[in-house]
């Protein structure tokens, strides 16, 4: 992204662009970020994997300007995340700049960044543009709470989890599925699948969450050599 030959270097770059910049682009630097810092993990490291780690990452034989973004000491030694008194900075710089030749990530390379893509990087460099490790490695933590969502909706914790997601989503839940729809998707996933006419016969006696009979279902539905059919297509 930051080291093509004919781009102005890191030192003089700023001089030549940063006029072009709408300063309303930028936050100051003791305001508050629009919204929540964003987890780096989950949303920064997908943006920077997919659309500058193929310039700015670890393979050398396409490394560009000697820059490395996947590597956070490499990364704020070179300065890109230093931010200016007016909360610039030469990363936020590049990814907004309209000019092809300082563009980044650089249009002939087809990653264009989405607006909400470009949104989500300048907030992290006003939030101090804080690494982190990939989630994989992270350790689990002993407990974690539960929140207080989804009321008479949520059967379970796990329900509970959803509906705060999906409210900070402001989403709302779809409408229940028919007993039947809901037996043909559960058997599907268990098996692989549809379920014979007796069960859904069984079924349809009581099939109320309040019964129980959903979470024992499970139990007379071992998995057959057709439950990889329906995750096989995933992979």
């Amino acid at each position: 992204m930051f080291g093509r030959s004919h781009a102005p270097s890191s030192t003089l770059a700023p001089l030549l662009y940063l006029a072009a910049v709408p300063a309303a682009a930028w936050p100051g630097p003791d305001a508050e970020p629009a919204a929540s810092e964003p987890d780096f993990a989950r949303e920064v490291l997908p943006i920077l994997s997919d659309k500058c780690f193929t310039c700015h990452g670890p393979d050398a034989s396409s490394r560009r300007g000697g820059l490395r973004l996947d590597l956070e000491g490499e990364a704020r030694e070179s300065g890109v995340l230093d931010r200016a008194p007016d909360g610039s900075s030469e990363l936020g710089d590049r990814i907004l700049d309209e000019d092809p030749l300082l563009q980044m990530p650089p249009p002939e390379t087809k990653h264009e960044l989405e607006a909400e893509e470009r949104e989500l990087l300048l907030r992290w460099v006003a939030s101090g543009a804080p690494y982190g490790r990939h989630r994989a490695f992270q350790p689990l933590p002993a407990a974690v709470p539960v929140p207080d969502a989804g009321g008479p909706w949520a059967l379970s914790d796990i329900d509970r989890f959803v509906a705060a997601r999906r409210d900070a989503a402001g989403l709302a839940a779809a409408s229940a599925a028919a007993p039947a729809r809901w037996l043909r998707r559960v058997t599907f996933d268990l098996t692989g699948l549809p379920p014979t006419p007796e069960e859904v016969d069984a079924f349809l006696v009581d099939p109320s969450p309040e019964s129980g009979g959903r979470q024992k279902l499970d139990a007379p539905l071992p998995p057959t050599p057709f439950s990889g059919f329906l995750g096989a297509p995933f992979w």
